[in-house]
């Protein structure tokens, strides 16, 4: 072999030192490690393309650091027990409807877990909607009842409050106006002006009511049917007539005023009446009033 040979295989192995990789992996290393093929390849039984782990090792010599595991954060835990509070019912409310919702808050320093509604010593508890605030939809025994809620915090540790309420099913009592009652509103004008006129008094079903400022009275709690009704007020004739009450309803009523013929005409025939019965006591003082009567016939025709 010449020089030129020699030389050339030289360089050529001088190279191969140059460009190999900086590590190789081979059985012997798997077997000396306890580390598989599948560690570094991704065919497990060795060759081929490279892990990340392969990958590391062909540049550092070794595999990467196993990954230090980060310690779980221990959950904190405290012995105060969690606050409860019914808000809604009250303590001693009467409904008389069985479904109610009961209502209220909770806190504790660390935090909530849930809050639970029972009705009864015998009852289940229910978990309620929400936990800080929180409802819950119960059902009511017939007379007295005693609603419960529990609060658990995070830690275990549980609350208990209660409240007392009462279920009453009330049927109306004879006085109670039916559930068909109705009401009707009276309206008084001055038929010549429209405007309304206070104090006039409105009759009707046994009841008096004076008007107000607006010209109004309101007969409440009347069961439909016929109704008479009369209005009077100062200085205006009467007027009167019937209704037929179906429904809550407006009666206008127009007075007409009173003229100062009517008004003159009704204080002649009063003082005539005053003096036909003075006339009668002066001239028959000794045979009474019938005797008085009788003896001076028709004396205040006369006057």
């Amino acid at each position: 072999m010449n020089n030129k040979m020699k030389i050339g295989l030289l360089l050529l192995a001088v190279m191969a030192l140059v460009l190999a990789p900086q590590a190789s992996a081979y059985p012997s290393y798997a077997t000396e490690t306890g580390a598989s093929c599948g560690t570094c390849h991704v065919d497990p039984n060795g060759g081929g393309t490279l892990t990340p782990a392969g990958e590391y090792y062909k540049l550092n010599g070794q595999l990467p650091p196993a990954p230090t595991p980060t310690p779980d954060t221990p959950t904190p835990t405290s012995d105060t027990p969690p606050v409860i509070a019914i808000t809604s019912p009250t303590d001693g409310q009467t409904f008389t409807t069985d479904a109610i919702t009961v209502n209220g808050t909770a806190s504790d320093d660390i935090g909530v877990s849930k809050v639970e509604v029972k009705v009864g010593a015998e009852g289940s508890y229910a978990e309620a909607t929400g936990n800080t605030s929180w409802s819950s939809p119960v059902t009511l025994a017939s007379g007295s009842n005693t609603i419960y809620a529990r609060a658990t915090d995070t830690s275990g540790n549980t609350t208990e409050t209660s409240v007392n309420v009462t279920y009453s099913l009330q049927t109306p009592s004879p006085d109670t106006p039916p559930s068909t009652a109705v009401n009707v509103t009276f309206t008084v004008i001055d038929n010549e002006t429209g405007l309304p006129i206070a104090g006039a008094k409105v009759s009707m079903n046994g009841s008096k009511i004076k008007t107000d400022d607006t010209g109004t009275a309101i007969f409440t709690n009347l069961i439909p049917g016929d109704y008479k009704y009369k209005v009077s007020a100062e200085e205006y004739e009467k007027s009167k007539d019937h209704i037929n009450v179906t429904g809550d309803m407006t009666v206008t009523v127009k007075l007409v005023p009173e003229t100062e013929e009517d008004e003159d005409d009704e204080d002649i025939t009063h003082v005539e009446i005053i003096h036909w019965l003075e006339n009668i006591f002066k001239e028959n003082p000794c045979t009474g009033v019938t005797a008085g009567i009788q003896n001076s016939g028709h004396a205040g025709e006369g006057k």
